[in-house]
């Protein structure tokens, strides 16, 4: 992650592009029900991505960026039968200050545990490690990398 010390990010606010914004999951042990949340999910995942990229040592910025982050949320859903399964996809582009495409391609993550049926921070967990698994994968990708790199050699 060296050489992306000189980097200066923007993560702007994730865009919710799911069909049903408010379901986060279903339990399908019996007969399938929704699991559903009234909290701001792009929200959610918007302050995770800053933390996350932030903790791996990328300078996270309000202002003054080499880079900027736009992303969709494509999906982020559990699936509950005797386990919890989650997956999370985001498309990401990353712009450089003037809205120039420096990089842009899809990540994901996904997770799988045991625990009390229909439990709501069983889904929480579920759906926070997928996420952890999504921005791991982007920041593990060579051509991100690259591009985020030189950004901060351009910006």
């Amino acid at each position: 992650m060296g050489q992306l010390q000189s980097a200066r990010l923007q993560i702007d606010p994730v865009i919710d592009k799911r069909e049903n914004p408010e379901v986060i999951g279903q339990n399908r042990e019996k007969e399938t029900r929704r699991v559903t949340t009234a909290d701001d999910v792009p929200a959610f995942v918007t302050g995770r991505m800053k933390a996350l990229m932030s903790t791996a040592g990328v300078k996270v910025v309000e202002s003054d960026a080499t880079a900027v982050l736009k992303t969709e949320l494509r999906q982020f859903f559990v699936d509950e039968t005797t386990t919890y399964q989650a997956e999370v996809i985001l498309r990401v582009t990353l712009t450089g200050p003037e809205g120039n495409v420096l990089w842009s391609g899809l990540t994901s993550g996904a997770s799988a545990r045991r625990g009390r049926s229909y439990n709501a921070d069983n889904y929480y967990e579920t759906l926070s490690d997928s996420l952890v698994g999504a921005v791991q994968q982007l920041l593990q990708n060579r051509g991100f990398r690259a591009a985020l790199a030189g950004s901060s050699a351009t910006g």
